[in-house]
């Protein structure tokens, strides 16, 4: 059975977008979907979103399009293949994985 956990990510009290995660095979966990709201790109969010799943789980997974791409390489995730014509003809994926291993720390909430 798949199971996937749906987050809220929130920014002072604020809706700021979301993430879904699949727990796979081996303990990898699959980032499903992840968004956060142009109101809220570009200032640190989805870094800190990355940063504190990374602290919980080991291996860290995802597909993501091209204009996504930078944001994962950026935050500490590698390039393992491009997938042609994944989401549709001529729009490919990239699988990535997180290339940072787990951070040891205190719990912190999303």
């Amino acid at each position: 059975m798949v199971t996937c956990r749906v987050y809220r990510i929130e920014v002072n009290g604020e809706y700021a977008g979301d993430i879904i995660l699949e727990k796979r095979g081996r303990g990898t966990i699959y980032i499903v979907d992840f968004s956060i709201l142009p109101g809220h790109q570009r200032r640190g969010v989805g870094r800190t979103v990355l940063e504190t799943i990374r602290s919980r789980e080991k291996r860290l997974t995802a597909v993501t399009r091209k204009e996504t791409l930078p944001f994962f390489l950026k935050s500490g995730f590698v390039l393992r293949k491009r997938m042609r014509d994944y989401y549709d003809t001529g729009v490919d994926g990239f699988y990535v994985v997180s290339s940072i291993p787990p951070i040891s720390s205190g719990s912190v909430l999303l």
